[in-house]
């Protein structure tokens, strides 16, 4: 998952940057540096994440289909 992707997908959730990162257990400037692209997502919020937005009705399918709308 790309940043353009993760904040398309936060988006689409209605979540805003404070929400989501308190959702994944970091902080909000974190989040902010994941979808500038200033700091790699691990593998761990990766799968926080998936979980985090499959919860809210966003699937890997779907998420995989809106990195391949930003390319």
């Amino acid at each position: 998952m790309n940043q353009n992707t993760l904040k398309l997908a936060r988006v689409l959730v209605g979540f805003s940057q404070l929400e989501l990162a308190e959702k994944l257990g970091i902080n909000q400037a974190t989040l902010s540096r994941y979808e500038q692209g200033k700091l790699n997502i691990s593998s761990e919020i990766k799968t926080k994440l998936i979980q985090v937005l499959a919860e809210h009705g966003l699937g890997q399918e779907d998420i995989y289909l809106l990195g391949d709308l930003k390319r």
